[in-house]
Formats: structure tokens, C-alpha cells, sequence
């Protein structure tokens, strides 16, 4: 299991910090308890300036500061810049 801290996409805002086996299986995870939607979605990394994209994936070891504020400017710039990005990942409602 790896740390993954993910920024939104259209906000720059980091939305979690967790704990999953992949990037797509932590977004899920995100959307699962951010949201009471009922919506079907389909996920998929993407490339880094894909339109659709829903969340920025970062990696983050266990020293890495707890996220305790999401819209906190300087932790989101410490994540952009000590963090190595791992994925785009995109969300797609299943019609």
C-alpha cells in the first residue's frame, strides 16, 4: 500500500491523503467518501494535461507532514514540489 495525496483538478486544492494500492483505486476511495452519488463511474489514469482529468496524484512517504488543510497554499506548494507526481486520474459517468 502507498501513500497517495491527491490534488483536484479545477481547484488546486488538495481533496486526500490516502492510503491505497493504486491511483485509481485511491480516487475511488475519495469520491466514495466525499459523495453520496449514486452516478456509476468509470476511472482511468490519463495524461498529466488531460481535460478530464478529476485528481493529480502525488506520492507521499510517511514523514511527509499529515494533511490537516486542504486549501493551506504553502502545503499544497510543498506537495507540488517535494511529492513526485505519479498519475492523472479521470472519471467518466457510465451512461
Amino acid at each position: 500500500m502507498v501513500r497517495y495525496i491527491l490534488l483536484e483538478h479545477n481547484c488546486g486544492y488538495i481533496f486526500g491523503d490516502l492510503v491505497e494500492s493504486s491511483p485509481v483505486s485511491a480516487a475511488v476511495s475519495l469520491d466514495k467518501s466525499l459523495t453520496n452519488d449514486e452516478s456509476e463511474y468509470f476511472y482511468e489514469e490519463t495524461g498529466r494535461y488531460d481535460a478530464s482529468a478529476r485528481y493529480y496524484v502525488y506520492y507521499a512517504s510517511n514523514d511527509f507532514p499529515t494533511i490537516e488543510d486542504g486549501q493551506d497554499q504553502e502545503l499544497i506548494e510543498a506537495v507540488i514540489r517535494d511529492c513526485p507526481y505519479i498519475a492523472t486520474v479521470s472519471r467518466y459517468l457510465i451512461a
